[in-house]
């Protein structure tokens, strides 16, 4: 039996500024280690709000 885990990794943050600071190095450690990145857009669209 063959199993496959996708591994992602994302940057935790309230603000899009701080993602976009930290994705950059973050996307080369997921590139050197085979994570997936995973871009928070939900905060890039409407901030840090609940229900969205």
């Amino acid at each position: 039996m063959l199993t496959f885990f996708c591994r992602y990794a994302c940057v935790c943050s309230k603000d899009s500024e701080t993602i976009r600071e930290n994705g950059r190095w973050l996307t080369d450690v997921c590139q050197k280690h085979g994570f997936n990145y995973s871009h928070r857009v939900h905060i890039e669209l409407w901030g840090d709000r609940r229900g969205v």
